[in-house]
């Protein structure tokens, strides 16, 4: 579903994409978590990635950096207490600078737009910020009271592989897994996010030139944790 409506109010041209979609808010959704060893949650975690055979080295080392840099950088992202209470109006400035340090000016710019239109009421850019920076539940879930108790986000089934130039594009599923109270009972959630970013150079750091992906909530998964 792309979000272009804010492309075109600006007069952007469609090379920056920015992307969302919401397959579901369900409770009959089963998680796109892994198996666990163990009962103990992690509050964040990176399984290693695939990187493309086809490069070499230097390449591979690169690819690397890129990945642990952006890698980081989303799961400090992910969300934050605050984020996941429904009570707690989310602001601005929480949505924009952590996320806008490692994006390139065109993109950052963007961001913002989506990010006033999410606060503005729009559901559609809502969806998309909540792809990097989770911080609004479907509209079903406030019909109950909820709190937050605890939060773990983990990343997985990434890939790296070069693209254009200097770029490379990262995959990876984000999962914050928020353990909430819900009409005096402990629910836990897990919010899947699918993620494609194409990250390019910039000096010694490497910034989202570009991002697209799903999002879906589940119950989490009865007695599976991340393996440690």
């Amino acid at each position: 579903m792309p979000l272009n409506a804010l492309a075109g109010r600006s007069g952007r041209s469609s090379a920056t994409r920015l992307t969302g979609v919401l397959l579901a808010a369900s409770l009959g959704l089963s998680a796109c978590t892994p198996q666990s060893r163990s009962e103990v949650l992690p509050e964040r975690y990176v399984d290693p990635p695939r990187i493309a055979e086809s490069l070499d080295d230097s390449e591979t080392e690169e690819a690397e950096e890129a990945w642990d840099q952006i890698t980081g950088w989303a799961l400090d992202n992910a969300t934050e207490e605050d984020l996941l209470d429904p009570d707690r109006p989310s602001r601005e400035e929480a949505l924009t600078t952590p996320v806008t340090e490692r994006m390139t000016p065109e993109t950052a710019e963007a961001w913002q737009e989506f990010v006033d239109a999410d606060l503005a009421g729009d559901r559609e850019a809502r969806d998309t910020v909540n792809l990097l920076r989770f911080h609004e539940w479907p509209a079903k879930f406030h019909a109950r009271r909820m709190e937050p108790v605890h939060h773990g986000s983990w990343i997985t089934a990434g890939t790296v592989r070069p693209v254009d130039g200097e770029a490379y594009e990262l995959r990876f599923t984000l999962v914050t897994r928020a353990g909430l109270t819900w009409e005096k009972s402990l629910v836990e959630r897990d919010i899947n996010r699918r993620l494609k970013l194409r990250v390019v150079p910039d000096g010694d750091r490497w910034v989202v030139e570009d991002f697209d992906g799903e999002l879906r909530i589940a119950p989490s998964p009865e007695n599976r944790q991340p393996v440690l």
